[in-house]
Order: C-alpha cells, then sequence, then structure tokens
C-alpha cells in the first residue's frame, strides 16, 4: 500500500524539499516495507527514496522533482507517480487489522501532523447467478464467503440483501435484510413472488465485515456489492449451485491527477493491487480446498480507451434520516486513447432525493471533460435520505468509444423513535386551571432531528399558559420546537387551561413529529363538573 503526503503553503502549493517523519502505529498491525522501488534509470529516485529507519519508523523528503514508482508489472496503470512536494512510503501487513500512519513535518510549528487509516481485510465471496423459477414458488439464494488466503469458511460476517420488483425477502416479507453468515461462510435468503403469474426481481447483494474489537481492531466496512436476479416464468427449473467467480474487495490503485498551482490536489485513499492469477475452473472447488481466483482481464485494444469506476461512501454507511450523504465516484482510464465526452447517469431510490430531480434519475454534466490513459478523477454524489431501510443508487459512466460502466452505492438509514405521554388530573370544576403535563422522550438509537410538539385542547378548555417558548398558532393549538434529541433524552412541557363549560370528557391533544416521518399522539382528558352551589344543566351538555 503506497501512502502520499506533501506539504502545503498558505498559498496552496505543494514544497518540495521538506522533511516528512513517517510512523506506525505499534499497536495495530502493519510494518514499512522496501521503499525504494521506482523506475530505473531515474536518478532522482534514488535521493528522494524515504529512508526506513525500523519496521515502524521511516524519514522521508517531499520529491524536488516528480518521479515514477514502478511495480514492476506490464501494465503502466499499476505505476505511481510522485509529484513535485510529495513524500511516500509503502506499507503491508501480514495480518487483518488495521495501520494508522502519521506524518510529522519538524519544519512547522502548525498543522504539522496528519494521519491515515489503512484497514487490512483477508476475504472474497461468491455471489449467486440469475435463476429461473416455475411460478408461485419461493427460492433461496445464498452467498458463500470465504477468506482469500486459506479459502476458510467466514462465519458471522453479514449479507444484506435488497429486492425490487414483485417479490419479497425472508419470512416477513420485507424489501430489505440483513443475514449472517454460518459455520460454512454462507448466508441465504429465501425469495418469494408476490405475482403468482410470474415477474423479475433484481436482488442488490452487499458484502459487509462485521465490527470487532480485538485483537484486530476494525470497525463495521462495507466491501462490496453485486447483483442477481430471479425470474419466475412457466418450465422454469432452479438450477444447481452456480459456477460464480469469487469477487474481493477492489485492488485498483487510482492515480491522482498533477496538482493545480492554487491548490494542492492529494491522492485519494486507495487499496493495494490485486494479483494476477491463474483463471477459475469451471466447477465450484471442494470445500477443502481455497477457491481459484479470477485472473486478470485482458487489456484493452489498442487505440480504445477502457473506463474503470468504483464507488465509495463518505463516513458511515449507516445514516439517520433526514441526514445528507454523500459518494466519492472515482472514473479512472485503463485504455490507450483519450477517454472524451464523460457522461455520468445516476439512478437511485425514492428513499433518496438530490435537489429538484423527482423522477429518480440525475445527470451529472459537469466536473470531467476528459480523462488521459492511467489518470483518474472523483466526482462527488450527494442526496438527502428522506427514508428508513438500505437506500441505494446506480451510476453509469459512458464516454466516446468506450463500453459504459456501472457502480452501486448503498446506505442504510436508520429513522428515530419516539414516545409521547399526557398526563392531568381526572377532574376539575368550571373557572379552575386544569394541569396538563406532556413528556417527550427519544427511544431509538439515533438522534431525531427538527422536532415540533404541538398541543391542541378541546373547546370546554381554554388554553391560558405554556411554557416560555411556545408559540400560539391561529387555531389557538401551542407549538414547542425541539431542535435535537440524543437518543435516551427525555423532554417535559407544561400546559395550563382554564376550565370554561361543564363536560364529561375535555381533552388535550398532543402530537410529536420529526424529520423521517416520525409521527406520534397522545391525550389526557379530564371530567369538567358545574361550579360548586351554582346551576348548572345536565352532566354532559351545553350551558
Amino acid at each position: 500500500m503506497i501512502v502520499k503526503a506533501g506539504v502545503v503553503s498558505p498559498s496552496g502549493q505543494l514544497i518540495p524539499s521538506q522533511r516528512v517523519d513517517w510512523t506506525i502505529n505499534r499497536t495495530g498491525v502493519g510494518q514499512f516495507t522496501k521503499l525504494g522501488f521506482r523506475d530505473r534509470g531515474q536518478f532522482w529516485g534514488l535521493l528522494e527514496a524515504p529512508q526506513k529507519i525500523d519496521d515502524w519508523t521511516a524519514v522521508s523528503t517531499t520529491a524536488s522533482v516528480p518521479i515514477i514508482l514502478n511495480t514492476s508489472t506490464p501494465n503502466a496503470a499499476d505505476d505511481v507517480p510522485i509529484f513535485q512536494g510529495e513524500s511516500w512510503v509503502t506499507v503491508t501487513s501480514l495480518l487483518e487489522g488495521t495501520s494508522i500512519v502519521g506524518a510529522y513535518a519538524p519544519s512547522y510549528p502548525d498543522f504539522n501532523r496528519a494521519t491515515s487509516t489503512i484497514y487490512w481485510v483477508d476475504a472474497q465471496w461468491l455471489i449467486p447467478q440469475p435463476a429461473v423459477v416455475e411460478p408461485g414458488r419461493a427460492h433461496t439464494i445464498t452467498t458463500t464467503l470465504m477468506r482469500k488466503t486459506s479459502g476458510e469458511p467466514l462465519a458471522g460476517w453479514i449479507v444484506r440483501y435488497n429486492v425490487s420488483g414483485g417479490a419479497a425477502l425472508g419470512y416477513e416479507g420485507g424489501s430489505h435484510v440483513e443475514t449472517t453468515t454460518d459455520a460454512a461462510g454462507r448466508a441465504s435468503v429465501e425469495v418469494s413472488p408476490k405475482d403468482a403469474g410470474g415477474g423479475v426481481a433484481n436482488i442488490g447483494i452487499t458484502i459487509i465485515r462485521p465490527e470487532n474489537a480485538g485483537p484486530a481492531v476494525m470497525p463495521r466496512l462495507t466491501l462490496g456489492c453485486g447483483t442477481t436476479a430471479v425470474t419466475w416464468a412457466a418450465g422454469g427449473a432452479v438450477p444447481s449451485l452456480p459456477n460464480a467467480a469469487p469477487a474481493t474487495p477492489s485492488g485498483r490503485t487510482a492515480l491522482p491527477s498533477p496538482p493545480s498551482l492554487s491548490q494542492p490536489t492529494l491522492p485519494p485513499s486507495s487499496t493495494p493491487p490485486t494479483l494476477s492469477t491463474p483463471p477459475t475452473t469451471t466447477t465450484p472447488p471442494p470445500a477443502s480446498t481455497p477457491p481459484t481466483l479470477p485472473a486478470t482481464p485482458p487489456a484493452s485494444a489498442a487505440g480504445k480507451p477502457r473506463l474503470e469506476a468504483t464507488m465509495k461512501v463518505v463516513g458511515s454507511d449507516r445514516v439517520s434520516v433526514g441526514q445528507k450523504v454523500e459518494f466519492d465516484l472515482t472514473i479512472s482510464n485503463r485504455g490507450d486513447t483519450v477517454a472524451r465526452n464523460i457522461t455520468i447517469v445516476d439512478r437511485f431510490d425514492r428513499g433518496l432525493k438530490h435537489e429538484n430531480d423527482t423522477a429518480n434519475e440525475h445527470a451529472i454534466t459537469a466536473g470531467i471533460a476528459e480523462l488521459v490513459p492511467g489518470r483518474s478523477s472523483t466526482v462527488r454524489i450527494s442526496f438527502q435520505v428522506i427514508d428508513g431501510g438500505t437506500q441505494c443508487h446506480e451510476a453509469t459512466v459512458a464516454a466516446d468509444g468506450a463500453e459504459a460502466v456501472r457502480q452501486r452505492g448503498c446506505v442504510t438509514a436508520q429513522q428515530a423513535v419516539m414516545e409521547i405521554k399526557v398526563t392531568s388530573l381526572r377532574s376539575r370544576v368550571v373557572g379552575e386551571t386544569a394541569e396538563f403535563s406532556c413528556t417527550v422522550k427519544n427511544t431509538g438509537d439515533i438522534a431525531a432531528t427538527n422536532i415540533e410538539l404541538v398541543l391542541r385542547s378541546d373547546p370546554a378548555i381554554e388554553p391560558a399558559a405554556a411554557e416560555r417558548g411556545s408559540e400560539r398558532l391561529a387555531d389557538g393549538s401551542i407549538l414547542f420546537r425541539i431542535t435535537r434529541m440524543e437518543p435516551g433524552e427525555k423532554r417535559t412541557v407544561g400546559l395550563n387551561g382554564i376550565c370554561r363549560v361543564p363536560s364529561t370528557r375535555a381533552c388535550v391533544r398532543a402530537q410529536v413529529t420529526a424529520d423521517g416521518g416520525v409521527n406520534r399522539v397522545d391525550e389526557a382528558c379530564l371530567e369538567i363538573l358545574p361550579p360548586l352551589g351554582g346551576t348548572a344543566s345536565p352532566r354532559g351538555s351545553a350551558p
């Protein structure tokens, strides 16, 4: 894994010939490797190569002239440019876990430290191929996870299934479900048709590594996505186990563009290059034998651009309804000529919202004009999450003379859960003040935002006073606004009302709403008695 760092001047330029000290957190995994690989014959490369002090410490100097790091493979797209003002190190790990790499510029007193986190994952998976099933029958699909190094099954990992079309998942019949792999590394779900006459169900599959505390500390990670389909048609038959090729986390290193004079362009985080291996066999490997890895795809024909795309969520893949979520779409040209007129069309689920795109389709026209061979560019795509559950989008990237490529990104949207309770005395007398207390509590696991609490009273009760910060609406009801409530947080507000006329049941009703469609109601009622010693009409009627 190659990690870069640059020292930036106040004017936004990368500065050459500046010392950078590197460290790896010794409580994690990983170590510095042979640091000096470069193109042969580059004299400056010898001078600019970092010096390894030990497995966890290295010293380097930002480059005075640009050089190329040659990975010694026939594919030039694997080579990594080092621009003027950048320094670099290489890191590897023999174990799963987390490496925290730190860079320190000792010549500068302020803003002189930065860190980069690398997650090392040993995994690959088999995605089920499309199936044809008799109408009305349920069909079970299975995703298998295993270690890439040994073929050992991965138990306890998470596979998320999402279905669109006329089908439902699992016993509860929902549109999305998360399952955990068993001791054999298999995660299965039953797909049931909603229409007895047939149809097609497209199923999205997301591979998730669960969070663990140690010894290989790592958060919950979304590693990759895939798709399959189930078609219900007369005369169909459920196929045997498909011969699907194993998939692994993307290993293509994205090459950065040269930095501009006004602002440095530092390379995006990348993952280690995937090694070439013999092609897969035509039959599934035995359970005791590690699976054969897929061969590296052949290079494209000369004079033709070849696009590659990767999608990565910015931050966590678990968000709150109402929250903004962002994805980085990185596009690379692995062909032999310039990719021109690059277009991006993004189609997204109804639980996502992008500005005024009501048709759930967004065309991106700005950001990338063309890409020369070996270069990459990143476009950030933003949405607002407006519904709970798993929400996905798919970006299709095309260019003149190149085959279109697609990448899919998903997040899991969580909704806040609110409880509301209104209390009061059982009875009051005409002319007396009735006191009502309303308690709102966030009982969910995420914060609730933009909360509005409205208290409405029956005509027999005239609101007289409410707590500070309330608003009186045109219909006489009382409104409380709360910007945010954390999980477990509770708020109590009071309302006093004058009892105007006798009533067997006079109520105050409370309604609480929040972002994400939260809507809860409750009420408290009391009896209003006639004045003591006075004359009143029969109980329950108007005076």
